[in-house]
């Protein structure tokens, strides 16, 4: 905060276009868990940069076997094929990881349309009780002057399809009462009703609104359906790539047989040196393998933790955005906007991605007809990128803060063009 907010600078950082400035500020003051956030990332950068740090060590070992390996290859016939089946081996693993990884995004992309395929369901199920509740009400319209026995009878008869008393289906004579009641026909006669203009206009009302929320439940169903056919094709992708990982790990098993078969027919000495190597690499798989999943354990803890600050901005963004524009208009000719734009990326070099709070400056250009295109630094005028940044500035404290706010200033004034010389003194009020 004082870093970014407080120190008004000459040599400062710009805000507005420092996305990962803007991530440490929305943490610090929207997540009542910035601790542990902080913790988590300095744990999966940790992960990331140890197992990166191991495969660099793996990768020379190897090298360093595969120059023994060629040194020894004219030798004999076994070691020429024994240097094939490492490759092979160190292929399938290669192989092996991938497809584990891809495993681990089908997993992703499964869940994601389950939940997707639930909220659906979900909105269709709120959907049709809201239909029901409506045709329950229209029924009791239609039933008007009925006693209940009578009108038990033919409800009975239009939500089961079927006659109590003969103990037939009575889809048809269903269908019949139907369309009496569609057509504000007395279910029992078929005549019309001789109700009074306010009955009638209810009962129409009523049909209206039964036909918006059959076409919206209609919609949902559509659109249930349709996540329901993505999740089945994530869930067949997922059991098919976890059905190839299963090949890819007995490829690897029968090439690491086939390597020690070979071994156990070179030299002692050879025998032993290799054995030691692949051990050392065995060894450092398994660190690699920890430390991906130290990282992975992390990532799934964090993304709850991203996803409420996420949502704790969606409920303030519109305040911050509001207060940027109104600002801005006091300072600008060109209309400026701020708008929200969360950026994605990772904490450390491989891994998943995340999506961060973020926001970026548009505004307009005389030489495009007052679209909003120019977004980066080097798109604007140093005098709009100090008063950009100050706005910014001012905006955080006023929409974030809880008191009044200031700013420390050091350096010369900045220099301005001839619009902002007009603009630059401004009465803020935090």
């Amino acid at each position: 905060m004082v870093d970014f907010i407080t120190f008004f600078l000459e040599e400062r950082e710009l805000l507005i276009w420092n996305l990962e400035a803007q991530y440490e500020l929305f943490r610090a003051v929207l997540s009542p868990e910035a601790a542990k956030l902080r913790k988590l990332e300095a744990e999966i950068m940790s992960a990331d940069s140890s197992a990166r740090n191991l495969k660099a060590n793996i990768s020379k070992i190897v090298k360093r076997r595969e120059k023994e390996e060629d040194k020894h290859q004219s030798l004999s016939e076994t070691r020429a094929r024994l240097a094939s089946a490492s490759a092979d081996f160190e292929a399938a693993q290669t192989y092996e990881v991938e497809i584990r990884n891809e495993l681990e995004q089908a997993e992703v992309h499964r869940s994601d349309t389950r939940i997707s395929l639930k909220q659906a369901q979900r909105e269709t199920e709120e959907i049709l009780q809201e239909y029901e509740e409506i045709k329950y009400r229209s029924l009791q319209h239609a039933f008007a002057g009925a006693s209940l026995n009578e009108q038990y009878i033919f409800l009975k008869i239009l939500s089961e399809r079927f006659g109590i008393a003969c103990g037939n289906d009575a889809t048809d004579a269903a269908k019949h009462l139907e369309d009496r009641k569609n057509d504000d026909l007395c279910l029992v006669c078929g005549n019309k009703h001789h109700h009074v203009d306010p009955l009638i206009s209810t009962a129409s009302a009523l049909n209206e609104k039964a036909a918006q929320v059959y076409n919206k439940l209609e919609s949902a169903r559509h659109r249930a359906q349709q996540r329901e056919e993505r999740h089945e094709e994530a869930r067949l992708h997922y059991r098919e790539t976890e059905q190839t990982l299963q090949r890819a790990r007995k490829q690897v098993d029968d090439s690491r047989r086939s390597v020690r078969a070979l071994q156990r027919k070179l030299p002692a000495s050879d025998q032993a040196s290799l054995a030691r190597t692949e051990d050392e690499i065995s060894i450092l798989r398994r660190e690699v393998d920890a430390f991906e999943q130290e990282r992975a354990t992390a990532e799934n803890e964090i993304a709850s933790l991203l996803k409420n600050l996420s949502e704790a901005m969606e409920k303030r963004r519109l305040e911050f955005e509001t207060s940027f524009n109104e600002l801005a208009r006091s300072f600008f000719s060109e209309d400026v906007r701020l708008v929200y734009a969360p950026r994605k990326t990772r904490f450390g070099e491989a891994g998943e991605q995340f999506e961060f709070p973020a926001f970026e400056v548009e505004m307009t250009s005389a030489a495009t007809d007052g679209n909003f295109i120019r977004r980066t630094q080097n798109k604007v005028s140093l005098s709009q990128q100090e008063y950009l940044d100050l706005i910014f500035r001012v905006s955080f404290l006023k929409v974030f803060g809880s008191g009044p706010g200031s700013f420390v200033v050091d350096g010369p004034e900045g220099s301005v063009d001839a619009v902002f010389a007009e603009r630059r003194v401004i009465s803020l009020r935090l």
